[in-house]
């Protein structure tokens, strides 16, 4: 049986559940936080969420438990077998991963995080400086997804998925995508999240997080 431990707002976690949800993989999860725990730790070296088991396996990082997940549960893959495709949607998963995670994350973090664990208000500075730098990953992305419907190779990838599970928490904090400005990215975004599946978790999480 699989078990995914991680609390279900970070992104990193969600992308592992949307991918479990996209191949129907039957999983429980553990709401757990990063620790440096020495438990913990045999888990997830790095001390960092998300890590997952599977019977006596276990394994952290998200890009890797989902490349693990691809391998041994190929169903409805999320990786393209073609190399240069296989490359791209590794790369724009990387890029959701840093850039994209650094800015939708660090608002995130002071919209939410900061009240509930460090018990301070949000930074407005740091708020606003991440704010300041939005047209710089919508920039890009409206320009890879010039005339596609989805990044590559016009259907879900790990690269949609990666992304999705950081425009939740965008969207989640009342942002939205001007689509004079950047069409293609609006629409993007406005139809992967009403994706059955991407959508049942998205509004999942909802009630998860109101117990925080």
């Amino acid at each position: 049986m699989i078990t995914l431990y991680g609390f279900s707002f970070s992104p990193y976690v969600r992308k592992v559940r949307l991918v479990l949800a996209h191949k129907n993989i039957e999983y429980s999860q553990v709401m757990a936080p990063p620790s440096q725990d020495a438990d913990f730790l045999q888990k997830s070296p790095l001390g960092k969420i998300p890590y997952l088991t599977d019977g006596d396996f276990s394994i952290s990082d998200s890009s890797v438990i989902v490349q693990y997940l691809e391998k041994k549960y190929p169903q409805m893959p999320v990786l393209p077998q073609e190399p240069h495709s296989f490359a791209r949607a590794l790369w724009l998963d990387e890029y959701s991963d840093t850039k994209v995670n650094e800015i939708i994350t660090g608002i995130f973090f002071e919209r939410f995080g900061a009240p509930k664990f460090l018990g301070r208000d949000p930074d407005e500075a740091i708020i606003k400086s991440k704010e300041m730098q939005f047209p710089v990953i919508f920039n890009y992305l409206e320009q890879e997804l010039k005339g596609k419907k989805f990044l590559v190779n016009e259907c879900l990838t790990l690269a949609d998925i990666s992304l999705t599970s950081n425009f939740a928490n965008f969207f989640g904090l009342g942002y939205t995508i001007d689509d004079s400005q950047w069409p293609n990215l609006a629409r993007y975004t406005e139809k992967l999240m009403k994706i059955d599946f991407i959508k049942k978790i998205v509004d999942d999480e909802q009630e998860e997080m109101a117990d925080f």
